[in-house]
């Protein structure tokens, strides 16, 4: 083969078809890579078929869709007729499926919606593939599918020659009403999508055979295995809407490639938005991240109802939460505000010299003296108004307040000094305040015996004569 045609360099050989070689070549005035498809020298003997593959190239070239490889150019050179398309840098979906296996479902279906897309807009122009399987589907680097081969099956068949050479194998994606002969429209190339599908998921086409014959009869005839029987975790609706286009009569099957798109599309954006509404949101009184506020964007209408009851329970909890840290806050000022009323309520009293009088030990001097409890004879009295010089307080009335009058006076023996009491703080939870007598004040000094004598009395024991002198001069009232 010549290196330049036309206008065109040929680089090398990538492929041969049921029309013939295709090489990839270089347009010199444009500077871009294409695909050129030759037409074999046997079919370029046949004047309608060379007139219909103009005609279908002319057909071909009126089609702009980013799913659909475009045609630039037809043209004859030393009685043979090329093609010029545009070059696809990519894989082609049947060695994707090899290389691969199964795919998962998302994604075998977002490809065969982009088939579905160029079908469309090749359906309202009035062009019908008729020759769909994954070798004609060629998929980019960027995860686009691009059709390509549109009409060259319409044109073999002009000539009897779609049941030889390379195009055997469409007989795997091939229509009942084309296995019969029978007339052929859109839903026909629907039904050879939904069979690419099948395989996408699968791994496996629906029916396969070594003879032709039987391989024909099982399209017509026989019903396809269900695909959940071959791979588990498929939607049902998936698999409802490949039976329903896998219908035996064209009636039963999608009419338009845009209701057998519109059910896939549908199908995966409800799959979307159930995972969301299957996500498990914690109701905590935080507010949603960043990536959790776009993934609810991006789930649209459907992830936007789930999500806003979720918020809105949150008002309740951080409402509850901010009264509960209030309430502690509150109770605990309060606390302090008692404690300091108490001690305010209870304040030490500034006792004034003690008189002149012999003493016989003498003890450290107190400024201020903590008021202690009163033993329950002592009836509670209101505090006088100011302090009051201290007196020494007549005998007499300290024994009859301690001891009955009936019980003789006798000697007291010594009694081992009692360890002195601990001295207790009062709070406002301990006991109620306590006020000092009003008739009595604050000896000037008050040792450990003076405290001893005092516990004595106020457990009924008599004391001795030097005892009680020391308690009368040392100890007050």
């Amino acid at each position: 083969m010549k290196e330049v045609i036309g206008n065109f360099r040929i680089l090398a050989k990538v492929g041969e078809g049921g029309m013939g070689n295709v090489f990839r070549g270089r347009d010199l005035m444009l500077e871009r890579d294409v695909a050129i498809k030759s037409l074999r020298p046997e079919l370029a003997c046949y004047g309608e078929v060379v007139e219909r593959f103009r005609t279908e190239a002319i057909a071909l070239a009126r089609l702009q869709h980013h799913n659909i490889a475009n045609v630039f150019s037809f043209f004859a050179e030393d009685g043979q007729y090329y093609m010029v398309m545009e070059f696809v840098d990519g894989e082609p979906l049947n060695r994707l499926a090899r290389r691969r296996g199964a795919l998962p479902w998302r994604e075998a279906v977002g490809l065969v919606v982009q088939a579905l897309q160029g079908l469309e807009h090749a359906h309202h122009a009035g062009v019908v593939h008729r020759d769909i399987k994954p070798s004609n589907m060629i998929v980019t680097a960027d995860g686009t599918l691009k059709l390509m081969d549109f009409g060259i099956a319409r044109i073999l068949e002009k000539v009897g020659l779609t049941r030889t050479g390379c195009v055997v194998g469409t007989l795997l994606y091939v229509s009942p009403e084309q296995a019969r002969g029978g007339d052929v429209d859109a839903r026909s190339d629907l039904y050879s999508v939904a069979v690419v599908l099948y395989e996408l998921l699968t791994g496996r086409v629906p029916f396969d055979s070594g003879s032709e014959f039987e391989l024909m009869r099982a399209h017509i005839e026989l019903p396809p295995p269900p695909p959940s029987g071959l791979v588990a975790g498929l939607p049902p609706a998936l698999e409802a809407v490949i039976l329903r286009a896998l219908a035996k009569s064209p009636a039963d099957r999608y009419q338009g490639a845009e209701a057998f798109r519109a059910e896939l599309e549908q199908l995966l954006a409800t799959a979307d938005s159930g995972d969301g509404a299957r996500t498990v949101l914690i109701d905590l009184p935080t507010l949603p991240s960043a990536p959790a506020a776009r993934r609810t964007a991006t789930h649209g209408a459907a992830g936007t109802a789930v999500a806003a009851p979720a918020a809105r329970s949150r008002v309740p909890l951080i409402l509850a939460v901010a009264v509960l840290v209030l309430g502690a806050a509150a109770y605990g000022g309060w606390r302090w505000l008692s404690s300091q009323t108490t001690e305010l309520a209870l304040p030490a009293v500034t006792v004034p010299p003690a008189p002149a009088e012999p003493v016989t030990t003498a003890a450290p001097a107190a400024a201020e003296v903590p008021v202690s409890v009163q033993p329950e004879a002592a009836a509670p009295v209101q505090p006088p108004a100011a302090p009051a010089p201290v007196e020494a307080a007549p005998a007499p009335p300290v024994a009859a307040a301690v001891a009955p009058a009936a019980v003789p006076e006798t000697k007291a023996p010594a009694r081992a000094e009692a360890p002195r009491p601990p001295r207790v703080e009062r709070t406002a939870q301990a006991a109620p305040p306590v006020t000092a007598p009003a008739a009595r004040s604050a000896p000037p000094q008050r040792d450990g015996r003076c405290a001893r004598l005092v516990q004595q009395l106020s457990l009924g024991e008599r004391l001795a004569e030097a005892d009680m002198a020391y308690l009368r001069v040392n100890c007050g009232n």
